[in-house]
């Protein structure tokens, strides 16, 4: 009898057992942890303890296509007994281990199998809807098979039509067709074998893995905003939101044909600096300084490339480019602080086809604050914005706080302070102490003129206590969508503070309420002024997830001062006398194809993609220049921009999508309206 499979079998088992020695023991930690901190604990008992590993798999597997009940239901003992102790889990985070590794290397040999030959597309079959409902795990083998078949196909079609755009015969050409499904198919053969080896070839990333999904699944069933960060992890939360963040200064597109190409480089970054980069050039490859590790990038997914290029911990690599005359060339390239472009706070003046009235329109995509105590956040950002826009005389202001996921509470109440004079903002509660008030207490206020804020479903947390307070106080009229409906704050703390190496933990600590005492957890804020989106459908929302933190009000008095102008009367004209743009029409439609099943047969699927570019074009484009605005910089800003090139790009995109866009021509009209005081 050979005996070295038997010894391989107990050697990566001992090895495996001692890779889950630490994360089981870092596992107790963050349970006590969290019981010291969170705003609600939990009894450590078999209930937590079945909650933790049904969600340990869900994280593992998050797209339900690694198991199937029987490989989980293996590890079913282990199922009560994670909260007995470290010995407990340590056992069973390294049979995880050795499962996990199992099902892997089946899933590579069932990959590269199915992915070796052509599919037939050519016979009427349906996959998911766009917006998939939540999965279950699958029963049997044949079952997960065919959701795996199901996802290739999808993946194959989309690259397909993309390889359309340059060459349109595809779509009605089969020998086209032909010639361009094994180019997409191989890209994606490369893409998931390049993924699961990168974990079956290193035992530590593997390990890693489980260890990592084990670790945020004991947070996630306290509530779905607690977890555990890394400290790499930890370090790329708290850049999130810093106004600036490292980075080579270039930005990636994918060509027709799936290549990624540079779409643009950042005047004055380390890209535009080395005069080396350009527009058009195809990333092939990159080797960092730092660990010397060189990772090949020809038929990686742009968002794959992207996720390389911001890799926190490298600064300064060597990448490989291929120009547009076909020279190979290696550029050598260090990351330097940049403006975070998805923390950029805009001001435009929105002007009145008709009579010319200025309106003024404030982007505000996140709250950021600066980790550097010298600088300012977005309140102050959006303070000089507002002083600009009244230099241009403007009768009102329209706040953008759409698809703001939130960031900063302390941003969100000096955000308000520059609509109110003093006061109240919320109430916040925490496990040891009684509600306590979140307060103005800055005098004066910025602006006092007619204001909207303008949010969807997407907009959360932050965005919620500023939407809520201004409701409350009614001194702004909320416009679009219900948002996302989170009322709780987080803290990150170190699992340990004497060695932050261990990692840390976003733990929810506190409840928010209105200044009335009552939540928007769960419900979110509801427009006064309702604009139809597709948040509806597109975006998660704070009810449908698992864990989520029951809504409840406290007894709390606040004194506060409600705005003595009413917007009713003029809410109420709107709505009855300004029905919603014909383009409206588009996100019904688009909202309905959302629904429906992807056609798996290629003409359906062609005629199925070609029905929601339309769309997406027709949304986009808006109303044109027959709008009710025309829209322009301050003359601050428009002197500005006259000496600097890359915000003057950026500025002329953002300024196309405020004229185009029917939800801020309908937030206009709205105002404009307020402003005439029609009755």
């Amino acid at each position: 009898m050979n005996r070295w499979p038997l010894i391989l079998l107990c050697s990566v088992l001992a090895s495996s057992v001692g890779n889950a020695q630490d994360a089981c023991v870092k596992a107790r930690k963050v349970i006590n942890k969290l019981n010291e901190l969170h705003i609600q604990p939990r009894p450590v008992n078999d209930s937590l303890s079945a909650e933790i590993f049904s969600e340990f798999f869900r994280i593992l597997d998050r797209n339900a296509t690694l198991f199937i009940a029987k490989d989980t239901g293996r590890l079913v003992p282990y199922r009560t007994k994670l909260d007995d102790g470290n010995e407990s889990a340590c056992k069973f985070l390294g049979e995880a281990i050795v499962l996990y590794r199992k099902k892997a290397q089946w899933y590579r040999g069932f990959i590269d199998s199915l992915l070796s030959k052509p599919f037939d597309l050519s016979k009427p079959a349906a996959g998911p809807s766009i917006i998939p409902a939540p999965l279950n795990v699958c029963t049997t083998t044949a079952a997960l098979k065919s959701r795996i078949v199901q996802e290739m196909k999808v993946d194959i079609l989309f690259g397909i039509y993309r390889h359309a755009a340059a060459d349109s015969t595809i779509l009605t050409n089969p020998d086209a067709f032909n010639k361009a499904e094994p180019i997409v198919r191989q890209r994606l053969r490369k893409n998931e074998l390049v993924r699961i080896d990168k974990l079956l070839k290193d035992e530590k990333a593997l390990a890693a893995e489980i260890d990592n999904s084990y670790l945020k699944a004991i947070p996630a069933v306290f509530d779905p905003h607690s977890t555990y960060f890394s400290k790499e992890e930890s370090d790329a939360f708290s850049q999130s939101l810093n106004p600036s963040a490292l980075s080579f200064g270039i930005k990636l597109e994918e060509s027709p044909t799936g290549e990624v190409t540079v779409s643009k480089v950042v005047p004055g970054s380390p890209a535009w600096n080395s005069n080396q980069v350009n527009k058009g050039d195809v990333l092939l490859g990159i080797r960092w300084r730092q660990s010397g590790e060189y990772l090949d990038l020809v038929d990686l997914d742009i968002d794959v490339i992207e996720s390389i290029l911001e890799k926190q911990g490298e600064t300064s690599g060597e990448i490989t480019l291929r120009k547009t005359t076909g020279e190979i060339r290696n550029i050598k390239l260090a990351k330097a602080n940049l403006e975070n472009e998805e923390n950029i706070v805009s001001g435009f003046v929105l002007k009145g086809k008709g009579p010319k009235r200025s309106i003024g329109y404030i982007s505000l995509p996140g709250f950021f604050t600066d980790i550097n105590p010298e600088l300012s956040g977005c309140a102050v950002a959006v303070t000089k914005e507002i002083i600009k826009l009244k230099g241009e005389s403007i009768e009102g202001l329209i706040l953008d706080l759409r698809f703001n996921g939130g960031g900063s509470l302390f941003e969100a109440i000096e955000l308000v302070g520059l609509f109110i004079d003093i006061g109240p903002i919320g109430v916040i509660e925490t496990r040891t102490e009684p509600p306590v008030s979140l307060k103005d207490t800055n005098r004066g206020l910025v602006y006092d003129g007619p204001l909207v804020i303008m949010v969807n479903g997407a907009s959360a947390s932050a965005s919620e206590v500023v939407s809520a307070a201004l409701q409350d106080y009614r001194r702004a009229i909320i416009a679009g969508s219900t948002t996302y409906g989170k009322a709780t704050g987080q803290a990150v703390v170190p699992l340990d503070k004497s060695n932050p190496g261990e990692g840390f933990l976003k733990v929810t600590e506190l409840r928010i309420y209105r200044v009335n005492g009552q939540t928007h957890q769960m419900k979110g804020v509801t427009p006064d002024f309702p604009i139809h989106d597709l948040s509806s459908v597109v975006y998660h929302r704070e009810e449908q997830s698992t864990h989520a933190l029951k809504p409840r009000t406290i007894n709390k008095k606040t004194y506060y001062t409600q705005w003595s102008t009413s917007f009713a009367d003029a809410v109420k004209y709107t709505i009855d006398h300004y029905p919603k743009s014909p383009a409206f029409n588009n996100v019904t439609a688009m909202e309905k194809i959302f629904s429906l099943q992807i056609p798996l047969e290629r003409t359906a699927f062609f005629a199925f993609m070609k029905d929601i570019d339309l769309l997406s074009k027709q949304m986009a484009a808006g109303v044109g220049d027959g709008g009710v605005y025309s829209v322009t910089n301050s003359k601050f800003d428009a002197s500005v921009l006259k000496l600097d090139a890359y915000h003057a790009e950026m500025n002329k995109e953002i300024l196309g999508q405020v004229k185009s866009s029917i939800y801020i021509q309908e937030a206009y009209r709205l105002l404009d309206n307020i402003i005439t005081g029609k009755k």
